[in-house]
């Protein structure tokens, strides 16, 4: 099991977030600015960012989800070597034309995506959040849409990671997203 790799898979989203959030930290300290004013900017741009890329991966073909034969499903390119052996495999049964649906799980996260920044952005603008509320708030709609679409990815990692790790790391992240907008408001309120 390997945490980090120069591969752009696995804890890749989060560790670009970690580092958004560390270069975040070290820019309003040096300017001496408000850092929740500054998370706050970027809940926009971040999710245009990744509902953007969400669509590179869907015209890309990768990222894909499991196999499916609900009408969700979506035909996907394969690589050379699995149109190979999918194709040989197929022609086994019989069926020449293979073809395999699999869960655009690139397009649900692009909509989920877009869809948590309608109501966080329409509190964020009416000034009814206190600053970093935005932040968190989009931070835990975004691990808890990650959570859900959990199930429908097809992730080549051994299953403590998929069933074990993954929910368990959305779910303290939402966690301490929570306690941290609480202890905001209880700031903000005394």
């Amino acid at each position: 099991l390997h945490i980090y790799t120069l591969r752009l898979a696995g804890l890749s989203a989060y560790g670009g977030i970690l580092g958004a959030l560390c270069a975040a930290l070290l820019y309003s300290r040096l300017v001496r600015a408000s850092v929740w004013r500054l998370l706050d900017a970027c809940v926009l741009p971040a999710g245009l960012a990744f509902a953007l890329a969400r669509v590179g991966c869907y015209l890309n073909g990768c990222c894909a989800g499991v196999a499916t034969n609900s009408r969700w499903g979506v035909a996907f390119p394969m690589s050379a070597g699995e149109t190979e052996l999918i194709s040989s495999l197929f022609a086994l049964i019989g069926n020449s034309n293979p073809k395999i649906y699999l869960f655009p799980t690139q397009l649900f996260e692009l909509t989920l995506a877009l869809l948590g920044l309608a109501p966080i952005l329409w509190f964020y603008f009416r000034q009814r959040l206190p600053y970093g509320a935005a932040f968190l708030l989009y931070g835990m709609w975004f691990s808890g849409m990650r959570l859900a679409i959990l199930p429908l990815r097809s992730l080549p990692y051994p299953s403590i990671v998929s069933h074990i790790f993954y929910p368990v790391f959305y779910i303290l992240l939402i966690i301490i997203g929570l306690v941290v907008l609480l202890l905001l408001y209880k700031k903000n309120h005394t």
